[in-house]
């Protein structure tokens, strides 16, 4: 059977120093699953990077993952319960190009956001695949 057009995995982890390596863990199983292994890398160590920074700041124990794919793109996305500012995760303000607190991330994804929302924090990051985006695929299903 092939993998579905678009695919949604999701996980939650405590805020814990070893749940970094679980982010990593659970990205590397689901690229391969779905036939992604040249992002493999580069989405584990963003994913690594996002994890110490909301378990760095996080006081409510948990925080949620997903990864998601299709449509030439992957999106991996971090969510945890705190309530404050943009400024309040990240310590320091506004990310700088200089700033090294993201610097895997801003190199190693195509885009990438932090938004505060009522349940929390949020930080994302999207990444190229090998996927062809979704209008050509689905014009390849028809011819």
């Amino acid at each position: 059977m092939e993998d579905p057009l678009f695919w949604s995995h999701e996980t939650t982890l405590t805020s814990q120093g070893t749940s970094a390596r679980g982010a990593r863990t659970f990205v590397r199983e689901h690229l391969l699953e779905h036939h992604q292994p040249a992002l493999v890398d580069d989405v584990r160590l963003v994913a690594s990077e996002l994890a110490a920074m909301l378990i760095g700041q996080d006081g409510q124990g948990s925080f949620n993952l997903s990864l998601r794919g299709g449509g030439g793109e992957v999106l991996l996305l971090m969510q945890d319960g705190a309530s404050g500012s943009v400024e309040d995760i990240l310590r320091t303000g506004k990310p700088r190009p200089d700033d090294p607190q993201l610097l895997l991330t801003e190199q190693l994804s195509e885009r990438w956001g932090l938004a505060m929302t009522a349940a929390g924090s949020v930080l994302w990051a999207s990444f190229a695949s090998a996927d062809p985006p979704a209008e050509t695929a689905a014009r390849e299903l028809v011819v």
